[in-house]
């Protein structure tokens, strides 16, 4: 008589499911829902000037460097779980909670770039341990309920030691990506639009009028130390790209002799020998 009253029932109904895979779906999707609560990865960013300030920030799945590995991973993690409501699926269970675990293990990388004026350091969160955990007890409620031969085992941790190196490399490619800007200018001599001064840019120097020193570069930004006006003082600039070949440079902050360097480099500068765009005063 039992068996005629579970045969009434649809197949694959949540009241046809053991425990441990309700226990998987209650997990995987808890890990999904997770994925949008900040945490996931801690993300801080110092820039330095005259002094320098913090931002720090708690991401969750869906952003900044957490895209697209751990996005992934939770999406991994959530399939894994609805696997147990579609039959033909099940096989896939535990392959897909490998792969999000191996994603999630790349993610426990520490990562960090440093340049002259801004450097950045990402670590893991603690949502995202709590994701892992959730996923170890994922995979070992499935494969104690399924027995799964040793040779889906095998591609199994395959998978995950593919992704853990995978979604590590590429973590840190995106973060150098990311953080290496490409600057808008060239060395050169630069003349002011609608002016005589000159502007003179090297690798490592630069020099308009009374004012000269070591410049280093980062990225769409350069910094001006060692002028012999102001030796102790930086200068913070963005040099950004103009009409034309011309170039903008504005003041992050400088304090060089009361601001009076700032004046004299704040503006647009067009390659010497060139009038820059039509209608340039």
């Amino acid at each position: 008589m039992a068996q005629e009253g579970t045969g009434n029932r649809p197949h694959g109904g949540l009241r046809d499911l053991p425990r441990a895979e309700l226990a998987v779906l209650g997990l995987g999707l808890g890990v999904l829902a997770l994925s949008i609560v900040p945490g996931w990865l801690l993300h801080n960013r110092v820039v330095g000037g005259e002094g320098y300030r913090s931002l720090a920030l708690a991401l969750n799945a869906w952003q900044l460097k957490s895209v697209p590995v751990l996005s992934i991973a939770a999406v991994a993690a959530g399939a894994a779980g609805l696997t147990v409501l579609v039959p033909p699926a099940r096989p896939w269970l535990v392959a897909l909670a490998a792969l999000a675990l191996g994603l999630m293990v790349a993610g426990l990388v520490p990562l960090s770039h440093e340049a002259h004026v801004t450097s950045v350091e990402v670590t893991p969160g603690w949502a995202l341990f709590v994701a892992l955990a959730a996923v170890v007890a994922m995979i070992v409620l499935a494969v104690r309920a399924t027995r799964p031969p040793r040779a889906v085992l095998a591609a199994a941790v395959a998978v995950m030691l593919v992704a853990s190196v995978g979604g590590g490399v590429g973590r840190i490619v995106q973060l150098a990506e990311a953080e290496a800007v490409s600057s808008h200018w060239s060395p050169g001599t630069y003349q002011r639009q609608g002016g005589s001064a000159t502007l003179t840019l090297t690798e490592t120097s630069y020099a308009s009028g009374r004012w000269s020193g070591a410049l280093e570069t980062a990225g769409t930004s350069i910094i001006l130390t060692a002028d012999p006006t102001c030796p102790d003082a930086r200068g913070y600039y963005h040099v950004r790209a103009a009409e034309g070949d011309a170039i903008l440079v504005e003041k992050v902050i400088d304090i060089c002799d009361d601001g009076d360097r700032s004046t004299a480099l704040e503006g647009i500068w067009t390659p010497e020998g060139r009038s820059g765009p039509a209608g340039t005063p």
